[in-house]
């Protein structure tokens, strides 16, 4: 499975495939925010979060500012850029996504959120040459990802 460090089962063996970070961002043409903004700043924006996600502002904000301003849950990362391209909303996601899409990203005072991507298989894999080749094809490929 390829997942973040933090949702995979630690009795699974893993590999680093990459370390990134949180970022927010808004829409290109949003209404909101110069650059340089503040965590306060960022608590009058309507925002959203992601189901079973770590990344909703945690660590930049409290969660009172945050609870006051969330208008939606979206299912996965990838549904934001059409969220957005009718909503004016900020969010925190992985800065590899973000580069991806056609975002703004607004620096934040201190520092992002860090997180792992990991490659993880069973123990009882161990072992296995068809899953210990896919390991590492899967490392190989992520290896040559621009970072």
């Amino acid at each position: 499975m390829i997942g973040f460090d933090a949702y995979i089962d630690p009795g699974l063996l893993r590999a680093t495939l990459r370390r990134d970070h949180y970022c927010c961002v808004l829409r290109q043409d949003s209404r909101y925010l110069p650059d340089n903004a503040q965590p306060q700043d960022m608590a009058a924006i309507p925002f959203v979060q992601f189901a079973n996600s770590v990344g909703n502002f945690e660590g930049q904000m409290s969660p009172q500012q945050v609870a006051r301003s969330a208008v939606a849950t979206l299912p996965c990362y990838t549904s934001l850029q059409a969220f957005m391209s009718v909503n004016d909303v900020a969010a925190c996601i992985p800065s590899a996504i973000a580069a991806l899409g056609d975002f703004r990203t607004v620096a934040m005072a201190g520092a992002p959120q860090l997180f792992e991507v990991v490659v993880g298989r069973h123990r009882k894999s161990q072992g296995n040459l068809a899953i210990e080749w896919m390991a590492e094809v899967i490392k190989s490929v992520s290896d040559l990802a621009p970072r």
